[in-house]
């Protein structure tokens, strides 16, 4: 409407001696004002496609971490489970004293207590504090294990709780299959290796060992209160080796942030 206006205020005051040409004209105004007419509608366009498409973004990237961390609290769920509850009730079916029967009853329940409420608020543990962790985990299990750790001169001050929390239920786990199947009088010890920004910690026995290849893949012991605990973790992996002479299970964490350092 404005070129039309525009074209026609030209065509009346323009001398018409002049051979203003009042329809080509108005043409290529038509069409030169058209380009960026079509310009900005298509840049409005994209604008409302592009806002569109992030929202979207924001909500599958939303529902996406809402569902890792729902399928993260299953499995720690599940492999708590496993390690406190079935076990406990392994132990009572097999006619164990009441004594260890009931203090692992307790534990299990202090372990849901303390999940329930949320009580692992501590973010990070110094090495003193992992080499106990771990040691704990390892001896409420079997009081007799061989514990020993090596703590480097340049390892750093602090660990990730969660890795640390992780690490020791795996080493747990470990040592508790070692009790329930390397066969009476087997001998156990595990040894912790900290560095700077990483984790190792190996358990070996002396039992008569197992093929791995042959555990049922539906069994959690080993697929996930071990290598689910581990692997789930970034920079965490875990290794099972046996044979006639016994088992090792290493567990090995290191932070991803050393590795990606020059």
């Amino acid at each position: 409407m404005v070129v039309l206006v525009v074209q026609t205020t030209n065509y009346l005051l323009v001398n018409t001696t002049t051979g203003y040409r009042f329809v080509p004209e108005l043409a290529f105004a038509l069409m030169f004002c058209g380009v960026f007419a079509a310009a900005a509608i298509v840049a409005f366009s994209t604008g409302d496609v592009l806002d569109s498409t992030v929202a979207d973004t924001e909500r599958s990237v939303v529902a996406a971490a809402a569902a890792a961390a729902r399928t993260v609290e299953r499995e720690r769920f599940d492999a708590l489970v496993h390690d406190r509850v079935m076990s406990t009730l392994l132990a009572s079916g097999r006619g164990a004293s009441d004594g260890p029967v009931a203090a692992q009853a307790r534990r299990a329940l202090e372990m849901f207590d303390s999940l329930r409420r949320g009580d692992d608020t501590e973010r990070s543990f110094d090495a003193d504090r992992v080499a106990a962790q771990f040691r704990s985990a390892a001896s409420e299990v079997d009081e007799d294990v061989e514990f020993t750790t090596t703590t480097s001169t340049d390892a750093g001050p602090h660990y990730p709780a969660d890795v640390i929390r992780a690490v020791a239920a795996a080493l747990a786990e470990a040592v508790r299959n070692s009790v329930r199947h390397a066969g009476p009088g087997t001998q156990r010890a595990v040894h912790v290796d900290l560095g700077p920004g990483s984790v190792r910690v190996v358990v070996r026995d002396d039992g008569h060992g197992f093929d791995p290849a042959q555990i049922d893949p539906y069994r959690m012991g080993i697929r996930a209160s071990i290598h689910g605990r581990m692997r789930g973790m970034a920079g965490g992996d875990s290794e099972i080796t046996s044979g006639p002479a016994g088992t090792t299970v290493t567990l090995h964490w290191c932070d991803p942030a050393e590795r990606r350092a020059p």
